[in-house]
C-alpha cells in the first residue's frame, strides 16, 4: 500500500473507533496552509483535536519483540509538528469561539496488510507548545 492510502486507511479506522467510544466526529482534514487536523470530534462537552498517525507491518504492535521492529508512529509526532497543530488548533477555535473546552489527542493505528486487522492507540490530552 502506498502511505497515502494508509493514512486514509488510518483515518477511515480511527473515525470508526471514536464513534464506537461515543465520540461524534464532526469535521475530517480540518486543513490551513500552514497545517492540517485530521480529525475534529465532540465527547461529553469537549472538543477533541486528533492527530491520526497510521503505519503498516506485517506484525502487530503487541507481537513485536524488538524496538526496532516497528516504527512507531507516534515519534512522527515531534516538536516542530506539534507547534504546526498547535497553529491549525488556534486558527479553528479562533473562528469557533463557541468551543470552550478542547482537548488535543493522538490516535495510532497499526495496520496489519496481510490479515487485514487494525490495532488502535488512544492517547488523550496531549499538551500543545505555547
Amino acid at each position: 500500500m502506498i502511505g497515502n492510502k494508509i493514512g486514509k486507511l488510518g483515518e477511515d479506522i480511527a473515525e470508526l473507533f471514536l464513534k464506537k467510544h461515543g465520540f461524534n466526529v464532526f469535521t475530517r482534514n480540518y486543513l490551513k496552509k500552514y497545517g492540517e487536523i485530521d480529525l475534529i470530534a465532540e465527547r461529553d462537552g469537549i472538543t477533541h483535536f486528533i492527530e491520526v498517525k497510521s503505519v503498516s507491518h506485517e506484525k502487530s504492535a503487541y507481537e513485536v519483540t524488538r524496538e526496532s521492529d516497528l516504527m512507531r508512529p507516534e515519534e512522527n509526532l515531534h516538536k516542530n509538528k506539534l507547534k504546526k497543530l498547535s497553529r491549525v488548533t488556534e486558527s479553528y477555535l479562533l473562528s469557533h469561539t463557541e468551543v470552550r473546552n478542547w482537548v488535543f489527542d493522538l490516535c495510532v493505528i497499526y495496520i496489519d496488510i496481510h490479515t487485514k486487522k487494525a490495532e488502535v492507540k488512544f492517547v488523550e490530552d496531549i499538551p500543545l507548545p505555547e
